[in-house]
């Protein structure tokens, strides 16, 4: 094929030669996930993507979304449940290019997870049955805080957009067993995430509330950030119930007393100018644990002075120390 967009556009024209139920909200959903022009290992993300998106129709999830997203779940769930039955993914793929990813390397997405976060974590599964809910719980979530994802000519969306990807970072290394020592140490976070479905604020507030060591508590911290920008930076969420009832606003969930701590001195260091940046030797201390040092900058590198935060957040307050 003569360009990378080429095959975006291809797997979506294969999906509807093919009749796949669902088709028409196809590009829709590889908009959701944040799809690469080369669509790399689609089939692989679509499968993995399904029973999370089926945590996602559940009551106390989907309480969190608007009409025309439930509507659009409905339609991304037929087509995932087709592409996952029987040979329908290769029947779709069989006549696009290569997408050149070897699937038994160590790393098959090296080079793409800085540009693309959320997709290439949605390429991993967890390989234990007993984290695997927790791990999709997670995924389920921050694909609700992705949909409140606006136009990323915003400065205020960058910010967000930046957040976003870090929490996606962590997500992703919680179930990617190359990284070794980095995927063990995530494991206690992932012990310590909710399981059952929960609404967003309180999937905010029970992951907040966690006492972690160093190592994971600069994950949680990253979660955090993420769905604090889902809740304040939108409104929170805007609900609307199937039975035609006035929008409710979810209840904001309290800021915590802040302390100074490892991840604010990381992220951090005190300026008139209110612009904040990673200190690149103790971010190379991260890199070791596979984050890259680019990736880290682009999660902390500055935080708008306007942010509307807490009446009450002292001033000396770090904005992303706000969980």
């Amino acid at each position: 094929m003569a360009s990378d967009i080429t095959r975006k556009q291809a797997f979506i024209l294969s999906l509807k030669r093919c009749a796949a139920p669902g088709s028409e909200q196809a590009a829709s959903l590889l908009e959701l996930i944040q799809a690469p022009p080369a669509c790399f290992a689609i089939e692989h993300v679509l499968r993995n993507l399904h029973p999370i998106l089926e945590l996602m129709s559940t009551p106390l999830l989907a309480s969190d979304i608007d009409d025309a997203f439930a509507d659009a779940l409905t339609l991304w769930l037929e087509l995932t449940t087709w592409i996952c039955a029987d040979d329908n993914a290769q029947r779709v793929v069989a006549d696009l290019a290569s997408d050149g990813i070897d699937h038994q390397a160590r790393r098959p997405l090296h080079g793409h997870l800085d540009e693309w976060p959320g997709y290439c974590a949605l390429y991993y599964a967890h390989p234990n049955p007993e984290l695997i809910p927790r791990h999709r719980h997670l995924a389920a979530q921050l694909l609700i805080c992705q949909a409140e994802l606006r136009s990323i000519d915003d400065r205020d969306d960058l910010n967000y957009r930046s957040a976003l990807s870090a929490a996606w970072r962590v997500l992703r290394l919680s179930a990617d067993p190359s990284t070794k020592k980095s995927f063990s140490a995530r494991q206690a976070l992932l012990h310590a995430l909710p399981v059952a479905p929960i609404t967003a604020a309180e999937y905010l507030a029970s992951v907040g509330s966690l006492d972690l060591p160093y190592e994971n508590a600069v994950h949680r911290q990253s979660i955090c950030v993420a769905l604090r920008y889902a809740a304040q930076r939108t409104g929170a969420r805007r609900r609307t119930s199937r039975s035609g009832r006035t929008l409710v606003r979810q209840p904001e969930v309290p800021p915590k007393r802040w302390a100074p701590n490892a991840v604010d001195e990381l992220a951090f260091s005190k300026s008139e100018s209110r612009t904040y940046t990673v200190d690149r030797k103790r971010a190379a201390t991260l890199e070791q644990e596979g984050a890259a040092v680019d990736e880290l900058q682009a999660a902390y590198t500055l935080v708008q002075p306007a942010d509307p935060w807490p009446a009450d957040l002292p001033i000396d307050r770090s904005p992303l120390a706000a969980c």
